[in-house]
């Protein structure tokens, strides 16, 4: 129901006012309560993390110590060396890319090559609702902090996995970044300039897969929030594919390639 004293305004004072900037920290946070444990790096995994963390959500990332992950050393002029990831580190300080992709969250350091980092791990694992990672698939299976074993510790968390290509298949092994899954899933046949011109394609300038694949796995978090809370009492292993998700956003022109070739 609409508030009288807002019923006779006009629509723009209305959202003027419905959505004053100056009281965003007075609303409610819809994820208030819930907490996430982020061992993500780069920005497939990271924008995941920060979209539940600004809906409330209380997100503790993980690094590895002395140089934590990769995006900490990213510079628009530096880039080229993090792909593969190099041993090129800093002077000093850490690079702006990291703060767009990590907001809102606290920061933790283990080595999880480590028995004591692994046990720390699992006592966090017992206490959270939402586990994010996009290690490499059996990853973090191997290291004795997986799904598999995180639900044996807490039957309601919810385990969200992000690669390239998959969890299983011939490419689950391979690593990915923003410029492959754009790649191989296809958004390069619809940019650039058609080779019959002299082109050729490319990606896009943002890394749309990125922030895509981020926004789609909360978007599958939240999903299964409502689920174990409302239906099931019980969480679940959620898996995400840069390819299958560009692919996804492709429909229109996925059916024009079977008509027309």
């Amino acid at each position: 129901m609409v508030d009288k004293s807002l019923k006779d305004m006009t629509f723009e004072d209305y959202c003027q006012t419905v959505f004053n900037t100056k009281k965003r920290f007075d609303k409610p946070e819809v994820l208030k309560g819930i907490r996430v444990v982020s061992t993500t790096q780069y920005i497939l995994g990271p924008a995941c993390a920060a979209y539940l963390s600004e809906l409330g959500a209380e997100t503790i990332k993980v690094e590895l110590p002395k140089r934590g992950e990769p995006m900490r050393h990213t510079t628009p002029f530096n880039e080229p060396f993090l792909y593969p990831l190099s041993r090129w580190m800093p002077e000093k300080g850490t690079g702006l890319g990291f703060f767009g992709a990590n907001p809102n969250e606290y920061f933790l350091s283990l080595d999880f090559h480590k028995p004591e980092a692994i046990q720390i791990m699992k006592r966090l694992a017992a206490k959270t609702d939402v586990f994010a990672e996009n290690y490499r698939a059996g990853t973090f299976d191997r290291w004795g902090i997986g799904y598999r074993q995180h639900v044996q510790m807490n039957p309601r968390v919810i385990y969200q996995w992000m690669g390239g290509f998959g969890g299983w298949g011939p490419g689950r092994n391979r690593a990915s970044y923003d410029i492959l899954g754009q790649a191989q899933g296809g958004c390069f046949s619809i940019t650039g300039w058609h080779k019959e011109y002299g082109g050729m394609p490319s990606k896009q300038t943002i890394w749309i897969m990125d922030y895509w694949g981020g926004a789609i796995s909360a978007f599958n978090v939240l999903a299964c929030l409502y689920w174990r809370d409302n239906v099931s009492g019980k969480g679940n292993f959620l898996e995400y594919s840069q390819v299958h998700g560009a692919q996804r956003h492709l429909t229109d022109f996925i059916s024009l390639y079977g008509k027309t070739g």
